[in-house]
């Protein structure tokens, strides 16, 4: 990682839980058999049980569930016990990423992405029409020859991420925030914009640099719709909502949860626009950064830690308005995040937190605080 001055140039079953009697009406033969062949008297040594397949490469066996009619002389009380692992939270997540990382089959029904390709590797979003292609995970060689992905903190909470491909991404470009810098405030570039929530300071100068540069503008859909109306053009495959996923041509944005409030002020009153969110973003394979965007601490982070894994976590810590530094630990370890970089702190005197009281509370993970126009090389 290096951390260098940028100025935005170039220098810069199916629970079968089966009829109780049928562990003690069968045949005591049958449960002799059982107990001298270890329940598989009709299964040769060696044999994997039907429906199974072996991972490669090979993984420690945690639990090996097989057929119940391979099993005779287990009960109903151990068909229980395996429904209640299939069911618990997670477990078929990690059955379809095991699948997927491994090669595994794909049912019959599932839809192909027109973005993703399916190979020996797993799977890789590849470039829409129109957009150079991405290097394949298979080429080792290949992928180290591309740029890596900069991070550059504008203040409060604007961000600009460069994708290897060298397109550019806003992040709450509010750019007219008392800590960012001059050579930042009128940008030569801005390919995408994505919003977390309406509050002013987080719109910023999204429908200008929308409309100077023709750049796509995603957000939730209610604060998609009002942007329309201050003069953007409606646009539904922008306007998101929590859960959701755009790709756009390998850069992925997902919508997820923030506790936290949406409006923009209109003649003195508030208008709802939506709920505030948070954005995991993945960068043409290389790299996936999670903006919490303004929010408090919440469970919650533990599943998105377990979904989208981010490398690195973007975190409010100004408190008052937000999570402080306290808040924000914990939310590091939630997420389960190597590296976190601050913001939403330092714009206003309301904003106490900062990166030091982050670091006396954290710990298995780096704060990186760059400077305002600074960037982070990953």
């Amino acid at each position: 990682m290096q951390v260098r001055e940028g100025g935005g140039r170039e220098k810069y079953e199916n629970c079968a839980c089966g009829d109780e009697r049928a562990g003690r009406d069968r045949p005591r033969e049958g449960v002799e058999e059982d107990r001298r062949t270890g329940g598989r008297a009709d299964t040769e040594a060696g044999d994997e049980p039907a429906g199974e397949r072996r991972l490669e490469p090979p993984a420690p066996v945690v639990h090996e569930p097989r057929e119940r009619d391979e099993r005779p002389d287990r009960g109903d009380r151990d068909a229980r016990e395996e429904d209640v692992e299939r069911r618990r939270p997670g477990a078929g997540l990690l059955a379809e990423r095991g699948e997927r990382e491994h090669g595994g089959r794909r049912g019959g029904g599932q839809r192909e992405h027109p973005l993703v390709e399916h190979g020996h590797g797993g799977i890789r979003f590849v470039a829409a029409p129109g957009v150079p292609p991405l290097p394949s995970p298979e080429n080792d060689g290949e992928r180290r020859t591309m740029a890596g992905v900069k991070l550059t903190w504008l203040g409060h909470a604007a961000f600009r991420v460069e994708a290897p491909s060298g397109r550019r991404i806003y992040v709450d470009p509010w750019l007219e925030n008392p800590k960012c810098p001059e050579g930042e405030r009128e940008p030569e570039r801005v390919d995408l914009i994505a919003l977390t929530h309406g509050h002013d300071d987080h719109v910023g100068q999204t429908v200008e640099l929308a409309q100077r540069f023709g750049c796509p503008v995603y957000a939730q859909v209610e604060l998609r719709g009002w942007l329309a109306g201050q003069g953007l053009t409606e646009d539904a495959t922008q306007a998101m909502n929590k859960g959701g996923t755009v790709d756009v041509g390998g850069i992925t944005i997902t919508m997820t949860d923030a506790n936290h409030s949406s409006s923009a002020f209109e003649n003195g009153s508030p208008v709802y626009l939506g709920e505030a969110a948070g954005l995991v973003i993945g960068l043409e394979g290389a790299t996936t950064i999670y903006f919490a965007g303004d929010t408090n601490v919440f469970g919650d982070m533990e599943l998105i830690g377990r979904l989208y894994e981010p490398d690195l976590a973007v975190l409010p810590i100004g408190d008052h308005y937000t999570m402080g530094p306290k808040e924000a630990a914990l939310a590091a370890e939630l997420l389960g995040a190597k590296r976190m970089v601050p913001c939403h702190y330092g714009t206003f005197p309301l904003l106490t937190g900062t990166p030091d009281a982050c670091r006396e509370r954290i710990s298995g993970c780096e704060v990186l605080a760059p400077e305002p126009g600074e960037t982070i090389e990953l």
